[in-house]
């Protein structure tokens, strides 16, 4: 829960991802799946996320109980000194439309549509202290917090992702279904900026043997 793969390189087109437990077989259903199109020399980020309460003793299985949410990644080259942070809402239940921002109200991310894409923005390298506020509250009062994230880090040529979900709280008795809270629970990826085309690799030469004229280098 709230970790995030490496980038895995595949073949550009239509693909099926289907998520299921560890301990589960190939041929058993998923928790969620979904057909996919990967773009050349693209980077995207699959969610998944859940949607109803399911537990040992609850009507609703573990095969019926998540979605996937795709997130097509800028990882272009940024200005030096900035980084780049990105949202997505899949918290069901909380206000249709959230932002990320400060405690105080004013925001960095403006009103993300739940379960919709949202952009990007690039912004000074340097701690934050952030929270989800209500983005569906009145314009004239000051967005209510829905949760604080406390300081966040952010360091730069680097794509940070808020992925803010629905929090399952579950019913603490046995037999008993849970419920999705109200409550926002978030949590922030990362993934670096300027990947590599292709299946190439970037590589740059410093010439450091400083008794040496001057070199040429052949690959």
């Amino acid at each position: 829960p709230e970790d995030a793969t490496t980038y895995f390189n595949i073949a550009a087109g239509r693909h099926a991802l289907a998520v299921r437990t560890a301990n589960d077989t190939a041929l058993s259903a998923p928790v969620a799946d979904i057909l996919i199109d990967l773009p050349p020399n693209g980077s995207q980020t699959a969610v998944i996320y859940q949607t109803q309460f399911a537990d040992a003793g609850a009507a609703v299985t573990i095969n019926q109980s998540s979605a996937v949410f795709i997130i097509n990644d800028d990882r272009s080259p940024i200005q030096l000194g900035k980084t780049r942070i990105s949202a997505v809402h899949l918290a069901i239940g909380t206000p249709e439309r959230i932002s990320i921002g400060y405690p105080s109200g004013e925001s960095l991310l403006y009103q993300i549509g739940l379960k919709q894409p949202f952009g990007t923005i690039d912004v000074e390298t340097k701690p934050y202290t952030l929270a989800v506020l209500n983005a569906d509250a009145s314009e004239s009062t000051t967005p209510p917090v829905l949760e604080r994230l406390g300081e966040i880090d952010f360091y730069a040529n680097t794509l940070y992702t808020f992925i803010v979900v629905p929090n399952a709280i579950p019913s603490g008795n046995p037999g008993q279904i849970g419920s999705i809270s109200t409550q926002t629970k978030t949590f922030v990826i990362s993934a670096p900026l300027e990947p590599p085309v292709g299946n190439g690799l970037r590589i740059r030469i410093i010439h450091a043997a400083h008794s040496t004229a001057v070199v040429d280098v052949y690959i």
